[in-house]
């Protein structure tokens, strides 16, 4: 895959996957970018890649699909076992 990934980078590095409702990001710095924006990149309601894959949404959201409050909650509720 590495040839798409350079592809994807010089042309197009933040690419809209209309079929999955989605964007991929392929430049680091993007990706850093948008942990640090809250309020413009949210991951509720979003797709994870095995979602994307299979177009089986999970019944329960994974800690990756909270945002703000709810996910800073939870994060601290099960930081001790993997501590």
């Amino acid at each position: 895959p590495f040839p798409f990934y350079r592809r994807l980078r010089d042309e197009a590095p933040v690419h809209r996957l209309a079929g999955y409702d989605a964007w991929a990001l392929s430049r680091f710095e993007d990706v850093w970018r948008a942990t640090e924006d809250a309020e413009t990149f949210v991951t509720a309601g979003g797709t994870t890649a095995a979602q994307a894959v299979s177009r089986v949404e999970s019944p329960v959201p994974s800690i990756n699909q909270i945002d703000g409050d709810a996910h800073t909650r939870l994060r601290k509720a099960i930081r001790g076992v993997f501590s």
